[in-house]
């Protein structure tokens, strides 16, 4: 294989930006969206208990079977590394 001298320099900065590259930003991504994922089911789950108590039976059951898919899911997603 022949490569150019700016071939094999375009080769180690590459490498070099890559080995420092800021793995932080994918973390603070995820804690983003677990954040927003754990606001949304915090909601849910309110949602689901005023409906309960104000006697609107059908629409408790509805938001709590979501509140409680999404309480698993928040669970799962929060157990990956």
């Amino acid at each position: 294989m022949f490569r150019t001298r700016a071939t094999a320099n375009h080769m180690s900065d590459l490498a070099t930006r890559l080995k420092h590259m800021n793995a932080g930003g994918r973390t603070q991504t995820r804690q983003r969206m677990l954040r927003r994922a754990g606001v949304i089911v915090a909601v849910l789950v309110l949602l689901a208990l005023l409906f309960l108590l104000s006697g609107h039976w059908v629409l408790g059951v509805i938001f709590g079977a979501a509140a409680a898919v999404g309480i698993w899911l928040f669970l799962q997603v929060r157990t990956v590394r």
